[in-house]
């Protein structure tokens, strides 16, 4: 069976954080767009059209997340203490950057209900846990939590068992089979979780070195993501655009691993930040555009996007990359040999 080279496996895989920075990016402009048009004014048509498929960035953070768990853990899962070692980091890379938002966000509202949630009801209980209840986390977009972590639960049996492949058709046959019920936002049981398992299918075909002609994989991503806007975008149909992006993220990834693609480093570095950025984004954007009233809506815009790119990175530097490191200082979490980042 031929396996990727050492040091492919080992590559600090710069694409993937590129995307990801660029995912993170995309969700921004969804809801820029969103808040400026509501609070200042309309913005060109057709680019209101085109920031409002940035939602989409949701599909390519899931996709990653099946890649990186089997990409950082199917080599250890023999090692002793790696059940201890995988609950440790997935907890802490989810809550430590997320709490102090979620928290601050629940006193908001509690304190001041005149400022709302919107019509969708939140609780305590969701918002410490991320566990799925009757209401929502009081950060409206840590809904992608809840499945992130119902994801993991469900990748650690796979991996504990040794019957990754099987695990992952398995729950990919369930989840098919309740298509036509339509739990969009039910953690485990909706549509979008496919994108986890395509992540899975693409990080197994890059460590075993299968799939080698990317010419086919190419063509049936751009026809996976074609099919998507043909069916009018809806976000019911988006693991049809979640697969296309793992069709092309093989290919991409290669090239990077055989040195034949380089990415900038500010990309990176937005990649990096990526999560603080989608964590901080909606709080910070609702008081930026607020503050931006008298703007022309382009100018609020980039004003409202600016922001939340150097917020989060900002945030990455200064709590996130030292807290977890304290956090896993003090668990004893030993960090896999992966230059890949866990989320």
């Amino acid at each position: 069976m031929a396996t990727a080279p050492n040091a492919a496996r080992k590559a600090a895989l710069d694409s993937l954080q590129a995307g990801r920075g660029l995912a993170a990016m995309a969700v921004v402009c969804h809801h820029a767009d969103t808040y400026v048009s509501q609070q200042v004014g309309p913005l060109p048509g057709a680019l209101s059209a085109a920031m409002a498929y940035g939602y989409l960035g949701v599909d390519f953070f899931f996709v990653l997340s099946g890649f990186i768990i089997y990409f950082t853990n199917r080599d250890r899962t023999g090692r002793p203490g790696w059940p201890k070692d995988y609950a440790e980091s997935r907890l802490t890379r989810i809550f430590i950057p997320y709490l102090p938002i979620g928290i601050a966000l629940a006193l908001v509202y509690t304190y001041l209900p005149q400022i709302g949630h919107g019509e969708q009801a939140w609780n305590w209980f969701s918002t410490l846990t991320l566990l799925p209840s009757g209401a929502e986390p009081s950060l409206h977009v840590a809904w992608t939590l809840q499945h992130e972590l119902v994801f993991y639960a469900l990748a650690f049996l796979m991996l504990w068992s040794g019957r990754v492949l099987l695990g992952a058709l398995g729950w990919a046959a369930v989840l098919l089979a309740l298509l036509p019920l339509r739990f969009m936002l039910q953690p485990g049981v909706s549509p979008i979780d496919l994108e986890f398992l395509f992540g899975i299918a693409v990080a197994w075909c890059f460590m075993e070195g299968r799939v080698r002609r990317h010419l086919p994989l190419v063509l049936g991503g751009l026809a996976c993501v074609a099919a998507f806007f043909a069916l009018g975008g809806d976000r019911y149909y988006s693991p049809l655009f979640g697969l296309g992006l793992a069709l092309l993220l093989l290919p991409l990834v290669r090239r990077e691993a055989e040195g034949r693609l380089g990415i900038p480093r500010w990309l990176v570095l937005l990649g990096n930040a990526s999560y603080a950025i989608y964590l901080i984004h909606v709080p910070l954007l609702s008081v930026v555009v607020r503050v931006c009233r008298g703007f022309p809506p382009l100018a609020a815009l980039a004003v409202g996007i600016a922001a939340a790119a150097v917020a989060g990175i900002l945030y990455h530097k200064i709590y996130e990359v030292p807290a977890l490191r304290l956090a896993r200082r003090l668990v004893g979490y030993r960090p896999a040999r992966s230059v890949v980042e866990e989320r």
